[in-house]
């Protein structure tokens, strides 16, 4: 179905660079396999003196929430003006995207925590810290798949052992932060195209910011400090971005973008040093702004490698698995640590297996996408 345009010039964006996007790729990709890295133990000497960083892991997980949040405004700002683009177009984008593979790697977990916990019952208990005995149940997997484990509120009405992350998909407790944030503010954005608000429409953001809401202020130093904040830090970027128009032609611009870009690399790592916590706002604060500049800077004329069509058809590819090797990779490496592998050979292995996961469970969500759209084009899906 084509999509026809108004002549409303509000919120439009443009297009990034190809350097561009090849940066954000290789930001993504390079994100993933730090947290492998990091829960293969392979990153303790960056975090140890002299460096004196938080975990580096976790650093990664900030980075993919203004990732995030600079990706989804990007959207929201290079669709609104369609007039067929609506909520459900946006809901169904977001949940090819997001949960086939997400549901997938679920089942995945199920499947290989069962063959841990039969064939190596200790191993398991001391992996998952003597949880995994109580995580493990149906509750917790249907908790999980809806991304409401630990849910506030809610937790006293079922009991908190109802509401755990199942089995030893702890790496997903960055993901429901993510997921209701894509729908309130998708939900908020796109309803404003209507220039007003009904009942039902306060009743939906209501329910879909509770779980955001709740993480903008709260959180532990485990499950994340006011990620969602962090998360809107991005989506603020990504106005940013569109909103200032620098001429990178002239060379004065490109140098004070590299000297503004060696700055707040010395400021982050500083404060991080400080503060001592992956989730500190102002670190946070310092390295959106880092890559907000990092867009810029990567347009240099030294940048055009990013723009070859090599490197973009390397860093597309380290990128188009990257969700999956983040969803995937710590049950494996519980698994892995029963046998006398080399740190090396347990990280390969986890890539090789993302790449095989990814091409099954999350590389197409473009043709699902569109199979749902053309459904809903027939009528066999709502409106909203």
């Amino acid at each position: 179905m084509p999509i026809r345009q108004t002549t409303r010039p509000t919120l439009r964006g443009t297009a990034l660079p190809p350097a561009a996007v090849s940066w954000l790729d290789l930001v993504r990709a390079l994100s993933a396999q730090v947290v492998v890295l990091a829960h293969l133990e392979l990153l303790h000497r960056f975090e140890a003196n002299p460096f004196l960083l938080p975990p580096l892991a976790s650093i990664a997980v900030v980075v993919f929430y203004i990732l995030s949040g600079f990706l989804i405004g990007r959207t929201l700002l290079l669709r609104y003006t369609d007039a067929d683009y609506d909520f459900v177009h946006f809901l169904i984008d977001r949940f090819c995207r997001i949960y086939p593979a997400y549901l997938a790697a679920l089942v995945f977990i199920a499947l290989i925590d069962y063959a841990h916990r039969l064939y190596y019952p200790q191993n398991y208990h001391i992996y998952l810290n003597g949880l995994g005995d109580y995580s493990y149940t149906v509750a917790n997997f249907i908790a999980t798949a809806l991304m409401v484990f630990k849910t506030p509120f809610l937790t006293s009405l079922v009991g908190p052992q109802n509401l755990m992350i199942f089995g030893s998909a702890s790496q997903f407790w960055s993901l429901p932060v993510e997921w209701w944030l894509y729908m309130t503010v998708g939900y908020l954005v796109l309803t404003l195209k209507r220039k007003r608000f009904v009942l039902r429409d306060y009743a939906l953001l209501l329910l879909f910011a509770y779980i955001p809401f709740f993480f903008m202020f709260q959180g532990n130093p485990v499950t994340g400090e006011g990620m969602a904040a962090v998360w809107l830090m991005g989506a603020i970027a990504s106005f940013v971005y569109n909103a200032c128009r620098v001429d990178l032609t002239k060379k004065y611009v490109r140098n004070l973008i590299a000297v503004a870009a060696l700055l707040l690399c010395l400021t982050t790592l500083f404060r991080y040093q400080i503060s001592g916590s992956p989730y500190d706002a102002l670190g946070a604060f310092n390295l959106t702004a880092l890559f907000l500049v990092s867009l810029w800077l990567v347009q240099h004329p030294w940048g055009s490698i990013l723009s070859s069509a090599t490197i973009r058809r390397l860093t597309r590819f380290l990128a188009s698995y990257a969700y999956s090797l983040y969803l995937t990779h710590y049950s494996l490496v519980g698994f892995l640590n029963n046998f006398s592998l080399p740190a090396i050979i347990k990280w390969l292995l986890c890539n090789a297996f993302a790449v095989w996961f990814a091409y099954r469970f999350e590389v197409p969500h473009h043709r699902w996408a569109a199979k749902l759209h053309a459904w809903r084009a027939r009528r066999i899906l709502p409106t909203v």
